[in-house]
């Protein structure tokens, strides 16, 4: 009984679940962001994730979007909210197609190890006429041929209610990089010394 109750908290310190996240409105405010966070002593780590929609080609189906994580430093998924192998591993570096997805991904696609799932991307300039005008531009980012290598959970998986974005897939540090798909602008995700006690405290290093 004792195993079961403590879980839930067994499993966020084995994935060194993130603590607080903070959005911002462009990529220079996350990174002073990030910047005001690390080496303070209530923090334990920090992370850039940045977020690319995809949306998978199917000829006899609509399917759900997917949100696309990744970090151009390699801790995201690495060192800060670690995701669980469940069937296959995780992308390598130098395999930028390369992607975990998470189970909720794994059913609701069909996909698992060894599967390639063809989707398309908006590109930057998308995502400001999505902000400025509100209607649909096209799909003008890069397509993508996604290589499934692993099914994983991560700790944004725990709450148990399906949202829009719980469909996940983790790609290698180099996705952006060879993919240059309009992104959102990053967020900020930390672990805190103390949970319920360095919450205000990681606020006002970034001015919040």
């Amino acid at each position: 009984a004792h195993r079961t109750a403590t879980s839930l908290d067994r499993y966020r310190d084995w994935s060194r679940a993130s603590d607080v996240e903070f959005q911002g409105d462009s990529v220079e405010l996350a990174q002073a962001m990030q910047r005001a966070l690390d080496g303070d002593p209530v923090i334990r780590g920090t992370s850039l994730r940045y977020l690319v929609n995809a949306f998978p080609i199917s000829d006899t189906a609509t399917l759900p979007d997917i949100a696309i994580l990744s970090d151009p430093a390699g801790d995201y998924g690495v060192t800060i909210d670690r995701v669980r192998v469940l069937e296959g591993r995780v992308p390598r570096a130098d395999a930028p197609a390369e992607v975990i997805v998470n189970e909720v991904a794994a059913t609701l696609l069909d996909v698992g190890p060894g599967d390639v799932l063809p989707v398309l991307t908006w590109s930057a300039a998308d995502l400001e006429a999505l902000f400025q005008e509100g209607g649909f531009p096209g799909f003008n980012g890069p397509p993508v041929d996604l290589e499934i290598v692993g099914i994983g959970r991560t700790p944004r998986d725990l709450p148990g209610e399906l949202r829009r974005t719980d469909l996940i897939a983790l790609a290698s540090p180099g996705f952006l990089d060879a993919y240059p798909a309009g992104a959102w602008p990053p967020a900020v995700v930390a672990r805190l010394a103390d949970a319920d006690r360095d919450l205000e405290a990681a606020a006002g290093l970034v001015g919040r």
